[in-house]
């Protein structure tokens, strides 16, 4: 079985923002973050959006007052080694 590593990522949508935009963005992010482990990505899944209630208390204070009225988007990224390498 090949080398797998999964990554699960929530990131803040502000109002107005194109979630065909962000969609592209954090494809683009994962695959540059598999090829820092020598990995390709696999599956790439938009989660969906995530309440704000459901995002950790200590991530709501890091975002801080100007994220009060976004919404969360959360992908998940699973990359393995290719068989050839």
């Amino acid at each position: 079985m090949a080398y797998r590593k999964t990554w699960n990522v929530c990131v803040p949508l502000l109002p107005g923002d194109d979630k065909d935009v962000l969609l592209w963005l954090m494809r683009e992010s994962a695959e540059n973050k598999a090829q820092q482990y020598l990995l390709k990505v696999i599956e790439f899944t938009d989660m969906g959006e995530v309440p704000p209630q459901d995002i950790a208390p200590l991530g709501m204070k890091q975002l801080g007052p100007n994220y009060a009225g976004c919404s969360f988007r959360a992908f998940r990224v699973v990359a393995e080694r290719p068989v050839d390498a």
